[in-house]
């Protein structure tokens, strides 16, 4: 269920986008337009109405196609592969976040490209590709080291917690959550930490369950000493 002043926060911010496009719209403002379709998406992606995300997201890309705003397709993009990722359809978003990749990359915006790569490994990683997720991964922390950029930073790690988790490395796993952690509270994005604290509380289960198997095989070995020395 939505928190009440969060369901609140999404209907301004949809009320004033919505009377935003209209002016923008009235004023023949392409690259406003855009720009307005593509947030109205996210808030559509936000609250699960994945058409009217779809179509929102279509409209923004077909307009900044036309204009040629290139960096603005790639964001339009971005947001079209985030609502296919997040309906389970990762081969199709790992496809459109490919060409975000190419699209940031010749427009020189390293943020983007470097998110690209990180929504990518997390792709990857939903279709157990983790070699594929660890090289996406590492592309993008490598472009973290030339143009450095806390949030993106932290996402890498996030990610990269998640992947370290799948492949059994539980101290890798570790390390990458408490540096999302302290990344995301640098940064001040909430979501951010919220995500890697679901990922530590995933971390923190399996550690649980390890101990438990291992507590496990000593009683059943102490059993079978007990056993032989009657």
């Amino acid at each position: 269920l939505w928190h009440v002043g969060a369901k609140n926060a999404y209907e301004a911010a949809t009320s004033q986008f919505e009377q935003s496009l209209a002016l923008r719209q009235e004023l023949g403002d392409e690259r406003a337009v855009a720009r307005c379709l593509t947030q109205l998406g996210h808030m559509s992606l936000l609250r699960g109405n994945w058409r009217m995300a779809e179509e929102r997201y279509r409209s923004a890309l077909e307009i900044r196609r036309k204009i040629g705003d290139v960096r603005g397709q790639a964001v339009s993009m971005n947001g079209l592969a985030c609502l296919f990722h997040e309906r389970g359809d990762h081969k199709r978003a790992i496809h459109i976040w490919q060409e975000v990749e190419r699209l940031s990359r010749s427009v020189g915006d390293q943020a983007l490209r470097a998110m690209a790569h990180i929504n990518l490994a997390e792709a990857h990683l939903k279709l157990d590709l983790h070699e594929q997720a660890l090289a996406d991964l590492t592309a993008a922390e490598h472009i973290t080291e030339e143009t450095p950029n806390v949030r993106v930073f932290g996402h890498a790690q996030r990610v990269g917690a998640e992947l370290a988790l799948a492949m059994g490395d539980l101290e890798m796993a570790e390390t990458r959550c408490e540096m999302a952690m302290e990344k995301a509270k640098a940064s001040g994005n909430r979501s951010l930490t919220a995500i890697a604290l679901t990922v530590r509380a995933s971390l923190r289960t399996v550690q649980f369950e390890e101990v438990q198997l291992k507590r496990g095989e000593e009683a059943e070995a102490d059993l079978e000493n007990a056993v032989s020395l009657f």
